[in-house]
């Protein structure tokens, strides 16, 4: 005997956010822990990654909030892209004991004025999706929207999860491959920031 389950639109697809320069704001600061990595023709590692969310007021045709993200890993290296898009954010860079003493505070982000610059992209399946190109201060003599409505995507707890998952399968075949190391050294906990 089959499930009874019937297939609705439930209106869980998000619109992306619209190409172009706008003024906003950052809306939210997740913290996904640890991944693993991977360039190619590299061996794999474990990073932390962070997503940034910014807004503007866009909203889609039900009157949703339309927000863009970008997803960094967390490092304050001097090439490291969240390092670069934070100094064009602030509009300057950061001095060695910033970084490396005091270390950025992320979550002071939220609610901070922003440029956010937006190009689509098309990914290797076809499909569209914004991406949060620059970062950069708000122009003198513009004011940032106050965006409100903004609540955090259930699909950032699935991904958390999944991270997870890949993290410890990657420490559980280290652990197998030495049997005599439990791994808790291999996360590059990045000392210069403060998670």
């Amino acid at each position: 005997m089959a499930d009874p389950v019937t297939l609705r639109d439930t209106g869980t697809e998000r619109a992306n956010h619209p190409a172009g320069a706008f003024v906003g704001r950052c809306v939210d600061v997740i913290d996904l822990q640890h991944t693993v990595d991977q360039f190619p023709g590299q061996p794999a590692y474990l990073v932390q990654k962070v997503v940034l969310v910014f807004a503007a007021e866009e909203f889609d045709e039900k009157g949703q909030l339309i927000t863009v993200h970008r997803e960094y890993t967390l490092s304050g290296g001097k090439k490291a892209a969240l390092r670069r898009h934070l100094e064009s954010w602030r509009g300057k860079p950061y001095t060695d004991d910033e970084i490396k003493q005091k270390g950025i505070p992320l979550d002071k982000l939220a609610a901070v004025p922003v440029t956010f610059n937006v190009i689509h992209k098309t990914s290797a399946k076809g499909n569209v999706y914004a991406y949060i190109d620059t970062l950069s201060p708000v122009p003198k003599g513009s004011t940032a929207p106050h965006v409100l409505g903004y609540e955090r995507a259930p699909f950032w707890v699935k991904r958390k999860e999944e991270y997870a998952k890949v993290a410890a399968a990657f420490l559980a075949q280290h652990q197998q491959d030495d049997p005599g190391h439990d791994g808790s050294d291999d996360i590059p906990l990045d000392e210069e920031m403060p998670f």
